[in-house]
């Protein structure tokens, strides 16, 4: 489920072009977890980080979620999935 979560996030990010420039923001997508608190993962390029190099990854750009190399500001998107009511 959350490769499938990773890999729309990865399309939806491409689509706007962000951090094409940076090399630490290219291709990177972080996904926070909501059910076990500090569930971090991050890719870039595809590949996983390790559980520790995600949750560094993320809190370099902690608080307001942005890059410590450019300055950009990572997009947000909440996704919630769940059983139809």
């Amino acid at each position: 489920m959350v490769a499938t979560v990773e890999k729309r996030l990865t399309r939806l990010e491409q689509s706007f072009g962000g951090g094409d420039e940076c090399p630490r923001c290219k291709d990177t997508v972080i996904v926070i977890g909501v059910g076990e608190p500090g569930e971090i993962s991050a890719t870039q390029n595809g590949n996983r980080f390790s559980p520790e190099a995600a949750k560094a990854f993320h809190r370099e750009e902690q608080p307001h979620g942005q890059c410590p190399q450019c300055g950009n500001f990572r997009e947000r998107r909440i996704i919630r999935w769940g059983p139809r009511q």
